[in-house]
């Protein structure tokens, strides 16, 4: 098994937050988000903030019911939180999992 060399720079989280417009669960789901990523140590992600009000059909693609909900797309496996992203703990483990950290 190969292992990155300890100087080996992080790889930016891909996520995409399916949100319903700007709900007070919306807010609190990206003011939580930025949070959290700051905190663990991963300032660096790329972001979409797609509304299911308005590209639903997208939503619905992804596999998205609830909003909303945080898909990490890389890198490691894709992973699906759904709720407003108060569970930090969860959360980490969703976006620090099978690669995503050094």
């Amino acid at each position: 098994m190969r292992r990155a060399p300890n100087n080996a720079k992080r790889q930016p989280l891909s996520l995409r937050l399916y949100v319903a417009a700007d709900s007070p669960n919306t807010r609190r789901a990206l003011a939580n988000l930025h949070e959290i990523c700051s905190a663990s140590g991963q300032p660096d992600f790329q972001l979409a903030v797609i509304d299911v009000l308005r590209e639903p059909e997208r939503a619905l693609k992804d596999g998205v019911v609830v909003a909303p909900t945080l898909i990490k797309l890389g890198p490691g496996p894709v992973r699906k939180i759904m709720g407003d992203l108060s569970d930090r703990d969860l959360v980490i483990s969703l976006l620090m999992r099978a690669g995503s950290a050094a």
